[in-house]
């Protein structure tokens, strides 16, 4: 090549020696710099904590819009039907967007994309066409992000304070990314190659070649495996394959660098990412809670499990444990998640953890089969966590409103429990849906226990019951009035006490529902536990609440807003 030519390729955006600088370094920092802005947000979040602070946001025009804003786009949500699509906060998708349009600019904006080499006469600049070679960097550059988005002990967690079933989106998105570039860093080489006419020879001897096809199989896999229908639907052969596949990817993947310039950083940050996860979780398993747990499984009414394990670890309301149970089959090499649905003892080592489970398949139909063939009996479990819980103090607002579906209920006890020990002069309600009236029995006791504790009558508990087998059995014409009024008669009558607030009037109106409790009230913290279409209610109507705020239109100060999706 002439001196022109050579200054030419080793412009800054092109030159090849320099891609993984360019590219992927770059990448690195913008995903760090996203870290980092959270990071930021989260000590902002910790000084708003306290007391006084609180106070004067909430009494700052400035102080409590700013708030509005930025929890409006950490709740809203959309819902896509057609694809049993429930979006992330818009929030999030805004971060979404602007790495879409990041790697977009960073892969596109830069020409040429292929070498303009030559066969007659010959003239060859290289033969890794630049765009190939930039996705394939970007690509690599992510590899640490996805592993440590991944894992439940990680420093993104410990940075931010988002808790790693809420980072689950981004590895999802990091994986996609991953894949597009590698797809975007693949064809260009067998364009180039077919152009020249070696591609094949070049398959058979040249190891990047072969391993970039093998790589990019088990990524596929993983890929479209993570899709939200697809995974749902095949949820437990998609986790006790996951591992496996990633094994694979991640053995071809750097068999596929072959050491290229700075390549090796990456596998060597990954490695540590992974390692550091591993030996916490190690940690916080064995050596903290040890491995001699055993649970005791019975069907309850409603159609659910109950799960009772005698512990000494201590856990705050709202938390989750990975539980893997020892006797059910391919499960007992995962670990699950559920919301503890019970508070520690103030009696230290003598606490129970318990669960309530709805059945489906996969682990909770195993189960259900433990429960009917070895019910009351205890079988061995492991126990990793607790994870997750309350990022705001409850105590400073004046009301609590508690909304949960079903199973979610799990999240109700030890959160009413811990109100009551904690709270003083702050009003609770708890609504809570279930689908039979047989499925109030398993909580019942402790709700009333709990009501009746309540100083000056400061909790309620109203049920809706969305779908009454029985009042239709003996009956197809009774009214709802009286299907209320039988159900409420059987609730009065197990406990003398008419507080329990029954309705069989369906699902309630959550919108609504949220915004006459909040009429009442400056401030106001819900926490909500469901199905995903009842977060997505709860989501929307306290986002709404918060464009009041922001435009004036309320007297409320602040609302605030925790979910978990475990249960």
């Amino acid at each position: 090549m002439t001196p022109e030519q050579c200054a030419w390729k080793a412009r800054k955006l092109v030159d090849w020696y320099h891609a993984d600088w360019n590219y992927a370094l770059t990448s690195v920092y913008f995903v760090l710099g996203f870290i980092a802005l959270f990071g930021v947000v989260r000590l902002l979040s910790m000084a708003a904590q306290r007391p006084a602070t609180r106070e004067k946001l909430r009494n700052s025009n400035i102080g409590k819009r700013t708030l509005a804003g930025w929890r409006y786009l950490s709740y809203r949500a959309y819902h896509v039907p057609a694809f049993s699509w429930y979006s992330p906060p818009l929030g999030v998708m805004l971060v979404g967007v602007i790495g879409i349009v990041f790697f977009m600019v960073m892969t596109l904006a830069a020409r040429p994309y292929y070498w303009p080499n030559k066969k007659v006469p010959a003239v060859t600049f290289g033969s890794s066409p630049p765009i190939a070679t930039r996705a394939g960097w970007m690509a690599t550059a992510l590899l640490p992000f996805m592993i440590a988005f991944a894992s439940k002990w990680n420093f993104v967690t410990f940075v931010t304070g988002v808790t790693h079933e809420k980072l689950q989106v981004f590895h999802r998105w990091t994986s996609w990314a991953m894949f597009i570039l590698a797809l975007v860093h693949t064809f260009p080489f067998i364009v180039y190659h077919i152009w020249k006419g070696d591609m094949m020879s070049q398959y058979k001897t040249t190891i990047w070649y072969w391993s970039g096809v093998a790589t990019l199989i088990p990524q596929a896999w993983l890929t479209f495996m993570s899709i939200g229908p697809i995974r749902n639907r095949y949820y437990e052969f998609f986790k006790s394959t996951h591992y496996a596949a990633s094994t694979v990817f991640i053995v071809f993947f750097f068999l596929h660098c072959n050491f290229r310039l700075s390549s090796w950083d990456y596998f060597i940050a990954t490695a540590i990412i992974y390692v550091l996860s591993l030996l916490a979780s190690f940690g916080n398993t064995y050596l903290r809670n040890g491995t001699s747990h055993r649970a005791t499984l019975q069907i309850l009414k409603g159609d659910m499990i109950g799960v009772t394990i005698p512990t000494k670890i201590s856990w705050h309301p709202s938390q989750h444990v990975f539980v893997r149970f020892c006797t059910a089959g391919i499960n007992s090499f995962s670990a699950h998640p559920f919301t503890i649905s019970s508070t520690p003892s103030q009696d230290p080592g003598s606490s129970e953890i318990k669960f309530y489970i709805l059945p489906h398949g996969g682990i909770t139909g195993r189960l259900r089969a433990l429960a009917e063939g070895r019910g009351g009996q205890e079988i061995p479990v492991v126990l990793e966590g607790p994870y997750g819980g309350l990022r705001t103090a409850f105590g400073s607002f004046r009301k609590v409103l508690v909304i949960v579906g079903g199973s979610g209920g799990s999240l109700v006890t030890p959160l009413v429990e811990d109100f009551v020990r904690r709270l003083e002069g702050v009003e609770v309600h708890v609504v809570w849906m279930v689908r039979t009236r047989d499925a109030i029995e398993w909580f019942e006791d402790d709700l009333v226990r709990l009501q009746s504790q309540a100083p000056d009558g400061n909790v309620k508990v109203s049920i809706y019951v969305t779908r009454d087998i029985r009042a239709g059995e003996g009956s197809t014409d009774s009214s709802e009035a009286e299907r209320e009024k039988d159900i409420l008669s059987d609730v009065k009558g197990q406990h003398h006490s008419g507080e329990l607030d029954v309705h069989v009037v369906g699902r309630p109106d959550l919108s609504t529902l949220i915004k006459n409790e909040s009429e009442s009230v400056d401030s106001m913290a819900i926490a909500a536990c469901g199905p995903s279409s009842l977060l997505l209610d709860v989501q929307n109507t306290a986002a709404a609440l918060q464009l009041d705020i922001l435009h004036g239109k309320s007297s409320l100060s602040e609302v605030y807003l925790h979910t978990e999706h475990f249960s």
